[in-house]
């Protein structure tokens, strides 16, 4: 349940309070929907808050739907009508005083009455022996060791807390935690917060909100290629990169917690700000990025590398037929595969966002044969060809994602940084001087065709063995490769 849907909840008398996932009424445990947190309905009778000692926060429990309920129930089992036992008292009397409804069997109660007979007071004392003496000091060490520390006159009760706070499990931190600390604690201009939220949100998206420690490079360099795909500006990669930057060196700063935990905290932040200047490249505005290219060579040693894996190789032989994006691999459907003239094509509709026109490809024989077997022994429900192990489509960070740690396996011989981009490049590079319709070229990639022929778009595809002759060319030059498939 995500920190800002109102939980389940059921009103009791003028109280409405928090239903587990039972359905059972967690009974005091109330929800603030102006800020999300968690609280106990009763806090102002609780001692202390009328002396302004405490005050609701000191009754909360979090945003955390599952959580709070787990720390409600755990802070509910304390004896809160608990009071220490004043062992001297009991050394020197030999008693404890109770009232009269709770006093023990064999006890003596002494009274006193006024002048018209009434009671107007008594005591009760009765003999304690050595076991509710030390089941008493035993609650008294769980529920605060310091405190017992002082009652009991045992200071090394403090070195036993000591010892067990250095062995206590610290909470783990993610990017979201990063987040929301920004959101709520830096003091820039709205407009700029957004900003700095909507890069961290997109860098999410990469890194899958994890844990900040175990976070790794594939993580920030599938980040990085997405930033220099779909042709952005130098402005908006830059932009990028530093708002995510400044959100983790603001919580670096900012955040003040036990020494040990900041300290840890502080070294996994660092970490996670050098692999994002390690890994992540500044675009100049100046300097037109070079088309990146696959030789034969390294294309043999990747798909060797990925056999494997047989969605991936369909993945990766659909991206070198076709000149597909990541984006494209994700977004391509069952109805866009289609058949016409003895030929397997798959129709790429337009793109209006983006101004690109239709697109239209003839698939190699090999990728047919992949793409038919793939699709029969992987039926699914959705419109998707391919999908990930929760049944949704696979998306562009978990493509690039992989293809990273595949490439990290290949010695690239040329010595470029490739990456899943380098497929439309490749293709593109290959098709530029062998192609004499350049408009061929535009269908195949899906650029803007521009002037009076945007009326044509509509005859694209009714007959595509015209366009076969792109497939040729690059089944020509990738021959070696797609056979050792």
């Amino acid at each position: 349940m995500s920190k800002r849907e109102t939980p389940p909840r059921k009103k009791v008398g003028r109280n409405w309070y928090v239903c587990d996932r039972q359905g059972k009424i967690v009974e005091g445990l109330a929800y603030d929907t102006g800020n999300g947190y968690y609280f106990y309905s009763g806090w102002r009778q609780e001692p202390g808050v009328k002396q302004k000692k405490k005050t609701r926060k000191d009754y909360q429990f979090g945003r955390d739907y599952d959580e709070a309920i787990y720390l409600f129930r755990q802070w509910q089992e304390k004896d809160k009508s608990f009071s220490p036992i004043n062992y001297d008292s009991v050394m020197e009397n030999g008693g404890l005083i109770h009232t009269p409804d709770d006093a023990p069997k064999g006890s003596e109660i002494v009274e006193e009455y006024d002048e018209d007979g009434f009671l107007s007071a008594y005591a009760i004392q009765h003999e304690i022996d050595d076991d509710e003496v030390w089941r008493r000091a035993r609650s008294l060490i769980l529920q605060d060791i310091r405190e017992a520390a002082k009652k009991l006159g045992f200071p090394c009760l403090l070195e036993i807390e000591d010892k067990l706070l250095k062995h206590r499990e610290i909470p783990k931190l993610t990017i979201q935690n990063i987040r929301d600390f920004f959101w709520d604690h830096n003091g820039s201009k709205p407009q700029e917060k957004r900003m700095v939220r909507l890069a961290i949100n997109e860098f999410m998206e990469y890194v899958k909100d994890s844990d900040v420690s175990s976070m790794d490079k594939f993580d920030v360099m599938a980040w990085n290629e997405f930033l220099h795909s779909d042709g952005h500006s130098s402005n908006f990669i830059n932009k990028r990169i530093e708002r995510v930057i400044t959100c983790l060196n603001f919580y670096l700063k900012n955040f003040e917690k036990k020494k040990r935990q900041e300290n840890q905290h502080k070294a996994e932040i660092k970490r996670t700000v050098d692999l994002i200047k390690e890994h992540t490249d500044k675009k100049s505005a100046q300097i037109k990025d070079t088309p990146k290219t696959f030789s034969v060579k390294t294309l043999k040693k990747l798909f060797k590398k990925i056999n494997n894996d047989r969605q991936f190789v369909l993945i990766n032989l659909l991206a070198l037929n076709c000149g597909f994006y990541a984006k494209d691999i994700e977004g391509i459907k069952k109805d866009m595969v289609r058949e016409k003239d003895g030929l397997t094509f798959i129709s790429y509709p337009r793109d209006k966002t983006q101004k690109t026109s239709p697109r239209v490809i003839v698939l190699w024989e090999k990728t047919t044969s992949l793409l038919q077997d793939y699709m029969n022994d992987n039926p699914n429900n959705t419109d998707y060809v391919f999908l990930n192990k929760a049944g949704t489509n696979l998306k562009v960070p978990s493509i690039q994602k992989k293809f990273r740690q595949y490439k990290a396996k290949v010695k690239n011989e040329d010595k470029t940084d490739i990456n899943f981009k380098s497929y439309r490049d490749t293709v593109a590079s290959s098709l530029v001087y062998k192609v004499d319709n350049t408009d061929l070229i535009t269908v195949t990639l899906g650029h803007d065709f521009g002037g009076k022929k945007k009326m044509y778009w509509k005859y694209i595809e009714t007959n595509p063995s015209e366009i076969k002759v792109v497939a040729d060319i690059l089944y020509d030059k990738f021959k070696a490769v797609i056979d050792a498939i």
